[in-house]
């Protein structure tokens, strides 16, 4: 698939539904749950800490910037529990991160060129919205059918979990991909947020 497809909003819906329909029972619980898990981790730091769930979840999103998601989760809860960061990490992130336990616009500071709204959305998921779409690597992939890949395809992608794209869409792309996962959505009447994460899981093989 070439990328001027890459609108192609019909298109996108079908590969989409390819890999969520791949999904086994283990792989519908496991990305059903990610977000709702996320959420109740948020609250009980948002309890311990008088912070709010939103800031929790920002700092969660802020560390996840190049970092493993151990690495990610570790940060995150040190930085909650110190209120604030000194170091550990990207400079930009600690900026982001000491910005947001300041009360600042978590979306501005996240986000704050519009066009690159992945961390933004990102961090209403781990709040708990239901609604928002994270597109990642792996989210963009499963829209395009894997067809940046160099393993040649879904098969090999998903039994090799290696790809050569770093590719993360901005702007209009992020919009038609977040419609897309939306619509698919719909059609299994699950929320995009659990469209998003059971294709992740089903991808990588793992919701770690």
């Amino acid at each position: 698939m070439a990328r001027q497809a890459k609108h192609d909003h019909a298109a996108m819906v079908a590969a989409i539904l390819r890999t969520y329909d791949r999904a086994d029972d283990d792989a519908i619980r496991s990305g059903a749950d990610w977000y709702p898990a996320m959420a109740r981790r948020m609250a009980e730091h948002a309890n311990a800490t008088g912070y709010t769930v939103a800031q929790c979840a920002g700092v969660y999103a802020a560390n996840s910037t190049n970092t493993p998601w151990a690495r990610n989760l570790r940060l995150a809860s040190a930085a909650l529990a110190d209120r604030g960061m000194t170091g550990g990490t990207l400079s930009s992130v600690v900026a982001k991160v000491n910005a947001i336990l300041a009360g600042g616009d978590i979306a501005a500071i996240l986000s704050p060129d519009p066009d690159r709204c992945k961390l933004a959305n990102f961090a209403r998921n781990l709040a708990g919205d239901p609604d928002a779409v994270t597109v990642d690597r792996w989210a963009l992939r499963i829209a395009y059918n894997f067809a940046d890949c160099a393993t040649g395809g879904e098969t090999g992608c998903a039994a090799n979990g290696r790809h050569a794209c770093g590719y993360v869409p901005l702007g209009g792309e992020y919009r038609a991909i977040a419609d897309a996962y939306r619509s698919a959505a719909m059609l299994r009447a699950v929320t995009p947020a659990t469209m998003q994460a059971v294709t992740w899981v089903v991808a990588r093989g793992t919701g770690e």
